[in-house]
């Protein structure tokens, strides 16, 4: 998990199930965003590609830790 979430979800996140809270009020709020000039599908998009980016970055750094713990302790031998 990348750094940058982990920290943001100590500081203000909250562990609940929300996922069955209050759904026709979530989808009218959905249904309402293409009134106000927000594309839907064109931020989660974005926001995927985000994401799944920052987890990459995430585990090329982990497994290049890794090599390099590795490459060490060879050294060392």
């Amino acid at each position: 998990m990348p750094r940058d979430t982990l920290d943001a979800f100590r500081d203000h996140g909250t562990v609940k199930n929300t996922v069955q809270d209050d759904i026709p009020g979530a989808q009218a709020a959905l249904a309402g965003l293409g009134e106000i000039g927000v594309d839907f599908k064109q931020i989660t998009d974005k926001l995927e590609e985000e994401g799944v980016d920052k987890f990459v970055q995430a585990f090329d750094a982990l497994l290049k830790g890794i090599v390099d713990k590795r490459a060490a302790m060879l050294a060392r031998a």
